[in-house]
């Protein structure tokens, strides 16, 4: 079921040739651990303790279950992975899930059912068992009900793997003490289950249960970058300015510390690809802009669009600065996916802006209560 959702994803709408597969991204992790220290007595420490952060890397997720890594002798019941918004906390859940019914990582050997459940979807009063049988079950699939559910999943309890993407995108009222997610991240519900969850920093995970792992999303390695870029370019056929940029981002700071993020990273080698003088900008102000008019005049050549020469085509400007309202408005609310049927009240040609690359339609993983958003 998953192999045939997730195997590829296509991230550049106006090139059907670029397509990457969930098995070839990798980013690197870090294992915070907290570790409580008695601080020396003083006025301002006496009868409190400190708490100071150490830093490990992983090499995988596995590394969570090596008591040699985590300091803990017993495997884990919930881990926490952070990252900000567009740091491939979605992608990273999606690879797990392959790579477990694969039975590839200790996850997958751990675990004989795993449930990928995004959580944006998930509603105010719906069970676990009614999340399964809606994000997780084939609807070909025939004699399966939430009873059966229950049943199958109490039965089968400590090999259940629950993998949750994106707390903070969970409802409000979803996340009330006494639904659904909170229960069992608590240990109410499934208490001998397996819990991976995802989330943007200080969502309120914590506020439901204390993870016995934390973990943060790194971004892709040095070597990764390098392996992007030559698939990217091998794929647009200019393999020749693959290696410029290569060597550019590792001479260049501001450029390796913004294209960790796998968007970025994409959208930098679209920009050398149409002008390698625009990626030198120094700024993160100039190189958005500079990104901005490259998918413009991209949009233009395949169109057939006039592209004036000085500013952005009217119909594209007027769509952008309206979309950018709701955008802004969105962000307030720490969301990062706008309903399309907002969109359409707002009368707002969101067409013309998945065409310019700006925004991606969501395919919701919902089959009950389905849902199209636009990804900006």
């Amino acid at each position: 079921y998953y192999e045939n959702k997730l195997k590829t994803f296509k991230p550049l709408i106006w090139n059907d040739e670029f397509s990457l597969k969930y098995s070839d991204i990798f980013t690197g992790l870090q294992l915070i651990k907290k570790d409580k220290n008695k601080a020396k007595m003083s006025k301002e420490s006496l009868g409190s303790a400190a708490v100071q952060e150490k830093q490990t890397s992983l090499k995988s997720l596995d590394d969570v279950f090596n008591p040699d890594v985590t300091g803990h002798s017993e495997p884990p019941r919930c881990v926490l992975i952070e990252s900000e918004a567009g740091g491939g906390k979605t992608t990273f859940l999606s690879k797990e899930a392959l790579d477990a019914v694969s039975q590839k990582t200790e996850l997958g050997r751990r675990h004989d059912i795993v449930l990928l459940i995004r959580l944006r979807e998930v509603r105010e009063g719906e069970t676990i068992e009614e999340m399964v049988l809606d994000q997780c079950v084939p609807e070909t699939t025939e004699g399966i009900h939430v009873q059966s559910t229950r049943a199958i999943l109490q039965r089968n309890e400590s090999r259940v793997l629950f993998l949750l993407d994106g707390y903070d995108e969970l409802r409000p009222e979803a996340r009330a003490a006494g639904q659904a997610i909170p229960k069992l991240l608590s240990g109410k519900m499934y208490p001998y289950s397996t819990i991976v969850i995802t989330s943007r920093p200080s969502a309120g995970v914590q506020q439901h249960t204390r993870p016995d792992c934390h973990v943060h999303i790194m971004g892709f390695s040095g070597k990764h970058i390098e392996t992007y870029i030559q698939r990217y370019f091998s794929v647009v056929g200019r393999q020749q300015i693959a290696k410029t940029l290569a060597e550019l981002v590792k001479g260049n700071e501001f450029l390796t510390s913004l294209i960790r993020t796998p968007m970025f990273l994409l959208l930098v080698c679209v920009l050398w690809e149409e002008d390698q003088e625009m990626v030198s900008t120094g700024t993160m102000t100039g190189l958005y802009s500079n990104l901005l008019t490259c998918l413009v005049r991209k949009y233009c050549k395949r169109e057939g669009v006039d592209m004036p020469t000085d500013g952005l085509p009217a119909e594209v400007a007027d769509a952008l600065l309206q979309f950018g309202k709701l955008a802004l408005d969105a962000l307030l609310r720490n969301e990062t996916l706008l309903d399309l049927a907002q969109v359409e009240r707002e009368d707002v040609n969101w067409q013309l802006l998945m065409k310019l690359g700006v925004v991606s339609l969501e395919v919701s993983a919902s089959k009950l209560h389905p849902r199209k958003q636009l990804n900006f």
